[in-house]
């Protein structure tokens, strides 16, 4: 550029013949130094903030011509529905979005920190969340579920499968069920966002036949219980005629596990179908557990638990609920799970009790993954499977706090 003052203050001979290049490439240079350091740069730090909301929104873009656009005509039969997901995959590439694992989304810290990273077993820890204030509302004798035969029957419990929220994506569901068929599952818990995203209430067919087909195919391919909860996607009452067990609201013994379900999200309200504050969830969750609640041995809910590393977005803002936290730690089930967060699929506990975000199927930040549980009078080992760049990935972690293990007994984290 210093070159070209000179020419444009037309010195030298014949100077007025190159004053409008210099002058062009004076005005070029100061113009593209700042676009590339001031426009550029905020077009991306807004990008950046603004990707976490696009990827929840394109999911619920209504449209005009009803259900049918996004179910075909034999969905209820066992074809595959419409994917909404397509849309967010054709824009993700531009917004820089891609299915990361948990270490690569590992937040900065919060203060004051919850517990160890999410995936990692081996982490160290120094202190865990507080015990929470305690509730004691009115009762409500929790209503029994009713669904798969072995609903009500006491057996021994070996093996627990957990799902994401499938957004209605058969084919990641497929590819995740193959995986964890053998040897044959006593128990498959799904964690909400079953299906693909209703229109209305009224015109809601897309919507049960893809629950219906989720469920299905998903019962058909373990051969055992399926137990789910609704999540913020899907509407307050899926079909009753699924194959599965919708146990919101409820507690209820499936195989010699006492099993409580709590499906929506909170607290935050962004107009989708199923959501509630955290008042509204204080209300619900004190009608379901009462005064002396027995401490249920898995706690099935959509949201996570605030102030955790599985409620956290990419960019490490909390926004799990504190109700739920308060009823963690006040009822101490043997074991939470949760989704509703994606990005922040993991391992974390509340006091002691184990806390697991299945992740998700469906987008945002959709993979193939699936869990396991071995249980033996409680979690004893946790797996996840995930499918990387091509081949399967399977971590082993272990449900013990970290404090627990330094206790005599306590065990060493698996890897």
């Amino acid at each position: 550029m210093a070159g070209a003052v000179p020419g444009a203050l037309a010195l030298g001979p014949d100077g007025e013949i190159r004053v409008p290049m210099c002058m062009a490439v004076i005005g070029g240079v100061i113009v593209s130094t700042g676009l590339t350091l001031v426009v550029v740069s905020a077009f991306y730090s807004l990008l950046d903030a603004a990707k976490e909301w696009l990827g929840a929104r394109v999911l619920t873009l209504r449209r005009a011509r009803g259900p049918e656009a996004r179910a075909p005509r034999g969905c209820a039969r066992g074809s595959t529905p419409v994917d909404l997901a397509r849309p967010f995959r054709l824009v993700t590439p531009l917004l820089g979005v891609r299915a990361s694992g948990p270490h690569e989304l590992a937040p900065r810290p919060l203060p004051p920190p919850a517990s160890h990273l999410a995936l990692d077993p081996r982490a160290a820890v120094d202190n865990l969340p507080p015990r929470l204030s305690e509730c004691a509302p009115p009762h409500d004798q929790p209503r029994p579920a009713v669904g798969h035969p072995l609903v009500g029957v006491s057996r021994p419990m070996k093996r627990i499968v957990v799902l994401g929220d499938v957004h209605g994506h058969l084919e990641r569901l497929e590819a995740c069920l193959d995986v964890v068929a053998s040897p044959r599952p006593d128990l498959a818990l799904l964690v909400g966002d079953v299906a693909l995203d209703p229109m209305t209430r009224r015109n809601r067919g897309g919507h049960d036949a893809s629950v219906r087909a989720v469920l299905r195919r998903t019962e058909s391919k373990l051969g055992c219980p399926v137990v789910f909860v609704p999540g913020n996607h899907d509407l307050t009452d899926p079909p009753a005629d699924a194959a599965g067990t919708n146990i919101d609201g409820q507690v209820t013994r499936v195989a010699d596990l006492d099993l409580a379900g709590f499906g929506g999200a909170g607290p935050a309200l962004f107009d989708f179908p199923y959501e509630w504050t955290d008042e509204q969830a204080q209300g619900k969750l004190s009608r379901l557990f009462g005064h002396a609640p027995p401490p249920p041995d898995v706690f099935l809910c959509h949201a996570p638990p605030f102030g955790t590393r599985i409620d956290r977005l990419k960019r490490g803002v909390p926004v799990g609920s504190r109700a739920l936290s308060e009823w963690i730690a006040r009822l101490r089930p043997r074991l939470f799970v949760c989704g509703h967060i994606h990005e922040a699929f993991g391992l974390d506990w509340v006091d002691d009790t184990p806390c697991l975000n299945a992740g998700a199927l469906g987008e945002p930040y959709g993979q193939e993954i699936v869990w396991t549980v071995d249980w033996e009078d409680g979690p004893r080992r946790i797996e996840c499977f995930r499918r990387g760049d091509g081949d399967w990935e399977q971590e082993t972690l272990n449900p013990l706090p970290p404090r627990a293990r330094a206790r005599p007994g306590g065990g060493d984290a698996a890897s």
